[in-house]
């Protein structure tokens, strides 16, 4: 229990305090403090009017309201029905339910009804002080009223209104063919491999570490990637070309594995993220990656990853002659436009034309 108030406070509502300045009068749910002004009388009025708004309880007035409906009522029917139909990747479905936890343990008993647009902007820029995780927040929250609205618990969505900010561009360096040498030159085998994989395919890191010895049935190596599976229903059925048949010969060696790129574990274990004990996770793949970066002396402010090896890739396409519409085959992608978002940052070739007039 709370200590009891003194004598002189006594007097005061629920959630009301007496300050140096006047009166102050605690949110029940936020708890954050608003100022209420010097006279007494008003305030606590006005606490008054706002505890029976605010404060759960089962009181004269929530009888003849009615049961009203909470963010957590929301979020219940979101993950019972709308989850399971959104057929996210492990990976996604974590990082969304990590947000709906959040959001169910902080603001899970705010009743949807008096949700203002203020109310929804505040919240999210309470939730976080990053940019982009509050776009994500903000497109949980939609969906999840999105729920309520449809239920006919509230009529309008008050999350829509909300300012929808850009985030920042990603800053990240480019990778030149001679970074990636010296990184390579520090890798351990398997890490050669795979970054050997990622160049000649331009495939993504979770696509890299997936490739088994079943999809090399010559001359072709057959890949789905995962992250557009389900999205752009792309399928590779790459024809083996240059290098990439010794890159592939190179991944064989006295360990016996289904995956191309493979490692011997310190010990053997069971685990619910790989089904074969020699296969790599991504997380095993970034630590090594960073590994070999830092023993080649590759610092800088944002310093090169492994997803740099796809833009590296594209670009030496490019230098060797590829069309823009045979690199956007390769890399998968939907559109020309995020085939040139990788490329931008790599100097464009010159390009050879003839000029000259003949004049009569």
């Amino acid at each position: 229990m709370s200590r009891p108030r003194s004598a002189k406070n006594r007097r005061l509502e629920r959630n009301l305090y007496r300050g140096s300045k006047g009166f102050q009068y605690k949110h029940p749910q936020t708890g954050k403090f608003h100022y209420m002004g010097r006279d007494e009388a008003k305030a606590l009025a006005a606490a008054r009017k706002l505890n029976a708004l605010l404060t759960k309880g089962n009181d004269l007035v929530q009888r003849v309201l009615g049961a009203r409906h909470t963010l957590a009522d929301c979020l219940d029917l979101f993950e019972r029905e709308d989850v399971p139909q959104k057929a996210w990747k492990p990976t996604t479905l974590a990082d969304h339910q990590d947000r709906l936890n959040k959001l169910r343990r902080e603001y899970g008993d705010r009743v949807i009804e008096e949700l203002t647009v203020k109310d929804c902007a505040e919240l999210l820029r309470d939730i976080t002080s990053s940019t982009r995780s509050r776009l994500r927040f903000r497109m949980i929250l939609i969906w999840v009223l999105d729920v309520g609205r449809a239920e006919g618990w509230i009529d309008d969505n008050p999350a829509h209104a909300t300012k929808k900010i850009k985030p920042p561009p990603r800053q990240r360096d480019r990778m030149t063919l001679e970074v990636y040498r010296r990184i390579w030159k520090q890798a351990p085998t398997w890490l050669q491999n795979a970054m050997d994989l990622s160049l000649h395919t331009l495939l993504r890191r979770i696509d890299v570490i997936s490739c088994k010895f079943v999809d090399v049935k010559e001359p072709y190596l057959y890949v789905v990637p995962r992250k557009t599976e389900n999205i752009t229903f792309v399928r590779l059925k790459m024809r083996m070309q240059g290098d990439l048949r010794a890159v592939i010969s190179c991944c064989r060696d006295t360990i016996l594995s289904p995956y191309l790129v493979h490692k011997r574990p310190l010990r053997i274990r069971a685990s619910k993220h790989k089904d074969h004990h020699t296969q790599v996770s991504p997380s095993e793949l970034d630590e090594a990656f960073a590994q070999a970066r830092q023993a080649a002396a590759i610092g800088g402010t944002n310093p090169v990853t492994f997803h740099e090896i796809r833009s590296l890739g594209a670009d030496l396409y490019r230098q060797a002659g590829w069309t823009l519409a045979r690199i956007e085959q390769l890399l998968g992608h939907g559109s020309e436009q995020m085939t040139l978002h990788y490329l931008k940052g790599h100097e464009a070739p010159w390009q050879e034309v003839e000029a000259g007039l003949q004049l009569p």
